[in-house]
């Protein structure tokens, strides 16, 4: 058996500002884009390859704190984030938990 990574289709950065809600919306429709998240290729021997997803593949940099990349918290399992947040001013961008609930 034998693993090929694969990085994200689309690696360009999202920049997310908590004074545009645009680009929170744009950060949203993102996480739903397959071509945002690297992949896993499993080949066994002598057999066709199955495709897993990993995480989510792009840089998300918060403008409000001079373009800081934000954190993604994607455990092992998740199919989205679970949350990102800047680490510089706490803002929490995206909570699948909040997104559950509404």
């Amino acid at each position: 058996m034998s693993e090929e990574f694969k990085p994200a289709v689309n690696q360009n950065p999202i920049y997310v500002s908590k004074d545009d809600r645009d680009s929170i919306l744009r950060l949203e429709e993102e996480i739903q884009n397959e071509d945002r998240y690297q992949s896993i290729v499993i080949k066994e021997i002598g057999g066709d390859g199955s495709t897993v997803r990993g995480e989510f593949g792009c840089s998300i940099l918060c403008s409000d704190c001079a373009n800081n990349p934000c954190l993604i918290h994607q455990p092992q399992g998740y199919r989205y984030p679970k949350y990102i947040q800047c680490p510089k001013c706490d803002y929490i961008y995206y909570n699948i938990e909040r997104k559950i609930n509404e």
